[in-house]
C-alpha cells in the first residue's frame, strides 16, 4: 500500500494520499514555528525578570580612586622606579668595591701578622 492508495475521509469529504502528505508537512511547519516562538517569548521574560543593580555606588567609587590617584601623583611612579633601579645598580657596584679592599685588607692584616712573627723570632734568636 503506497500512500498514493491511502485515503483519510473526514466530516464527510475522503482526502487521498497526497494531500494527507502536504497537510501534515504544514502542519509540523507551524507547530515547528509555534514551539520556536514559544522558546524564544519564555527566553525573554526571563531576560526582562533580571534585575539591573544600582550603578551609582560604584560610579562614585571609581571617582574616588581616580581622585586619590591623582593625588598620589602615580604617574610619575614610573620615573622613580627607574631611578630607584639606577640607585640599586650603583649600590651593588660599591658593594663589590668594597669587597674587593675588604679581601686586600685581610691579606694585608695577614702579612703585617707574618712579619711580627717573623720578627719576634728574629729578636729572640739575636
Amino acid at each position: 500500500m503506497s500512500i498514493e492508495d491511502s485515503e483519510l475521509k473526514i466530516g464527510g469529504q475522503t482526502f487521498k494520499g497526497a494531500w494527507i502528505a502536504v497537510v501534515l508537512a504544514i502542519g509540523s511547519t507551524i507547530g515547528g514555528g509555534v514551539w520556536t516562538a514559544s522558546s524564544l517569548y519564555s527566553r525573554l521574560e526571563a531576560v526582562e525578570a533580571i534585575q539591573v543593580p544600582d550603578i551609582v555606588p560604584l560610579e562614585e567609587k571609581i571617582l574616588l580612586i581616580e581622585q586619590e590617584l591623582t593625588a598620589n601623583d602615580v604617574s610619575k611612579l614610573q620615573g622613580k622606579l627607574a631611578e630607584l633601579g639606577t640607585n640599586l645598580v650603583v649600590i651593588k657596584d660599591q658593594q663589590a668595591g668594597l669587597l674587593l679592599i675588604q679581601k686586600q685588607v685581610t691579606d694585608v692584616e695577614k702579612s703585617v701578622t707574618e712579619m711580627q712573627t717573623i720578627v719576634k723570632k728574629s729578636r729572640v734568636s739575636c
